[in-house]
Parts: C-alpha cells; sequence; structure tokens
C-alpha cells in the first residue's frame, strides 16, 4: 500500500494563495529541433512519464483532505499526468496553442496535479514539449528533474531510484523579527486601472548583443544573475517615473533553491527573498555598476539574515491554513 504524503509548509502555501485570477501553476516549455517525426515517440513519453511518476509518487497523486489532519496527496488513487497532442500546419498557431493550453483551467481536484502538451506546427514540425504542474505540488526546480527523468526514459535509460516524498531543505531555527519580509512597504508597479484577468499572455523576448564579459566580475563586487536584478529594478522605477507614479520602493522577490541536495528533490524546495531598489539621495544619478553592487549587497544580507526560512512541515495544519495566503504571495 502506497502511503499518504503529507504536503509541506510551502505546499500549504501555495495551496492557499491560489485564486480563479491568480492560479499557483507554472509551466516548463522545451522546444526541439524541427523534424517530419517527434522526438520521441509518444509510447515513450507515456513510459517516462509512469517511470517519473513512480520516483515522485506526488506527481502522480490526487489531493484530498482528512478533518484534523488537513490535506494531503494520495497516490494510491492519481494516474500518470495526461500528455495531449496538438498539431498545426501553419507555424504561426504555435503560440496560440501553447496560450490555450496554459490558460485552459488546472483544478487540483482532477487525477494528477501534472499535465502535458505535445505541439507540432509547420512543416516540417517543430516540436515544442510543455509540462505544466501546480505550485502545490512542487516548483519549478522539481518540475525539471521530473521531465529529465521522463526523457532519459523515453531516451532509451532504465532508471529505478527510490521513491522521493519530500525533498529535504535547509532550515534556520532563529530568525531576527526585523529581518522579515515587509511586503507593505513595496511600491506598486503602476497599471492602468483595469480589472487582473487569469489569462495568460505568450511571448518570447530575445536578448542579443548583451556583454555578459566586463559587466560581471568578482572583482566588480557582483555577478550577472545581479546584473539581471539591478536592470529589472531599474526598469520598474523607469516605468513608474514615466507614469507618474512613486518609484522609491521598488522590490523584487528573488529564487533562492534551499534544498539539502539539488540532485533528488523533487517538490517545493525554493524560497523567496525580497531585494529592493537602493533609493537615490540627493537626486543624484547612480552608475549601473553601481546599481549592481547595491543589489548584490542587498540580497547577501538578506540571504546571511535567513530571510529564506520557511516554517518546518510539522506545524498545525490549521495555522499554516491561517497564515497560507500571506506566506504563499512571499514565496510565490
Amino acid at each position: 500500500m502506497i502511503r499518504p504524503i503529507p504536503l509541506t509548509a510551502s505546499d500549504r502555501a501555495f495551496l492557499k494563495s491560489a485564486t480563479s485570477v491568480h492560479p499557483a501553476n507554472h509551466a516548463l516549455v522545451l522546444d526541439f529541433r524541427a523534424s517530419p517525426d517527434p522526438p520521441f515517440s509518444l509510447q515513450a513519453l507515456r513510459r517516462g512519464a509512469e517511470s517519473a511518476c513512480r520516483a515522485f509518487p506526488a506527481a502522480a497523486s490526487r489531493l484530498r483532505n482528512r478533518r484534523g489532519l488537513g490535506p494531503f496527496w494520495d497516490p494510491a488513487s492519481g494516474q500518470p499526468f495526461d500528455l495531449v497532442v496538438r498539431t498545426s500546419d501553419r507555424s504561426n498557431d504555435r503560440e496560440r496553442i501553447l496560450r490555450d493550453f496554459v490558460n485552459t483551467d488546472f483544478p487540483l481536484g482532477g487525477p494528477s496535479p501534472v499535465r502535458q502538451l505535445l505541439c507540432a506546427v509547420g512543416d516540417p514540425s517543430a516540436w515544442t514539449l510543455v509540462t505544466q504542474a501546480h505550485h502545490a505540488v512542487s516548483d519549478l526546480f522539481g518540475i525539471l528533474l521530473l521531465v529529465r527523468h521522463q526523457l532519459r526514459v523515453a531516451a532509451g535509460e532504465s532508471l529505478d531510484p527510490e521513491p522521493q516524498f519530500e525533498p529535504p531543505v535547509l532550515r534556520r531555527i532563529r530568525r531576527r523579527r526585523e529581518d522579515a519580509p515587509d511586503e507593505a512597504r513595496s511600491t506598486a508597479i503602476h497599471t492602468f486601472g483595469r480589472p487582473a484577468s487569469r489569462s495568460r499572455h505568450w511571448g518570447t523576448i530575445a536578448l542579443a548583443g548583451i556583454p555578459r564579459t566586463g559587466l560581471s566580475s568578482t572583482a566588480e563586487g557582483f555577478s550577472w544573475k545581479d546584473v539581471l536584478l539591478a536592470a529589472a529594478l531599474e526598469a520598474v522605477a523607469a516605468w513608474n517615473r514615466n507614469h507618474r507614479s512613486p518609484d522609491a520602493e521598488i522590490g523584487l522577490s528573488v529564487h533562492l533553491d534551499v534544498r539539502k541536495s539539488g540532485l533528488e528533490a523533487f517538490g517545493n524546495g525554493t524560497s523567496r527573498i525580497l531585494v529592493f531598489r537602493s533609493p537615490v539621495r540627493d537626486g543624484t544619478r547612480r552608475s549601473f555598476r553601481a546599481c549592481c553592487r547595491a543589489v548584490h549587497r542587498a540580497a547577501s544580507d538578506k540571504h546571511h539574515a535567513g530571510e529564506w526560512a520557511v516554517p518546518p512541515s510539522g506545524i498545525v495544519p490549521s495555522l499554516m491554513f491561517a497564515v497560507g495566503r500571506r506566506l504563499g504571495r512571499w514565496i510565490g
């Protein structure tokens, strides 16, 4: 008998924070070279999915709820995730097919919290594999592990790992109160007053001509990741200024992998820290390198202070649900 899998504190937070307008799911998109034939046969992909679900049972579980115990994953009632196939002779149909797939309702009451789309457009066909998962079962890192296992089996490898039920994550026992993330101080991004919608638009942005060398080095005091964060913070601040909105407290939620072992940890093993744009004093203009160094210092301070810490899985279910929506906004 396969035992029930309790939801971790992060799982419960994403479950609680999901709404009809802001569904807590995400998708991994893999593009393959154009070919008359798919990169893997459907039988091989399904065989790989079955193997991946044996390795990570929560991916093939149905969400259940029991009074006094709260929600849990029931592997006995789930099944390997669905694989939908869509084809079109017109290459410009790709964006529509992918958009329709990720915008379709994806309730957790279904047989599996994961589903896939194999899309083929054009002649010869350009193949795309989309894996969509509810955030209550895993973050994107876990889905990468799931799909990697699936494709390795589909390619002919024989994998038989021990089932993994919960990602072991780092813990910080003590955390100063003043280090807690402060959402209230964040300046809102300017919008045009339209009502929020769950519809997700699909777009591809090609980044070309960005000099990675010269903008990122140990000697400069920041990394390439800091460059991207600083660019995003400055872009949002400029957007607000151009629309006569406040730009003083622009913040970004930054991913941190808190797994003890990142190679076998399917599930929610990612946390966040909230990094703010350093205010400009006396109207002076800072160089972009100074912005990058400021972001690096802010992220490093919050990392060492333990702002990424999440509650242990053994927290009382009723208490976890009481704080779930706030925690979900923070780590999501």
